[in-house]
């Protein structure tokens, strides 16, 4: 160091350490990568699909309202869905478990495994995972 004046003085800075517009441009580009690169990256979650074709997909059958419904997932994750009166389950491509609400109020897992069919008694799954 030469009096005040910093023989290495950081990048985007004069010799003083004054910031310069440069290093306001660096620290910008600079974040504006790190939030590109985290919204590029693969987003893993479970959606509802079609059913039809079977694709491998996760398929439930319930009666929410004295009419059969099928609900079908695709993709690793979870969600806290509500299906009343399940009472089957063909896991497709796929493994995981699911939390049923049985009729005495208490809630269990059932794991489920890849090419697999499952039946309930009328219960309702609360929570679906996919590994």
């Amino acid at each position: 160091m030469i009096g005040k004046v910093s023989l290495a003085a950081p990048l985007g800075a004069d010799a003083w350490g004054k910031e310069t517009p440069v290093r306001k441009t660096l620290i910008a580009g600079a974040l504006a990568v790190a939030a590109t690169v985290g919204l590029a990256a693969p987003a893993f979650a479970i959606n509802s699909a079609s059913c039809w074709p079977d694709n491998g997909q996760l398929a439930i059958k319930y009666v929410p309202f004295y009419d059969p419904e099928t609900q079908c997932y695709v993709n690793a994750g979870e969600t806290a869905d509500n299906l009343p009166g399940a009472f089957w389950l063909r896991a497709g491509n796929n493994d995981g478990w699911v939390d049923i609400k049985w009729k005495d109020g208490q809630v269990y897992r059932s794991t489920f495994y890849r090419g697999q069919s499952y039946n309930y008694s009328d219960s309702d799954i609360i929570r679906v995972h996919i590994n």
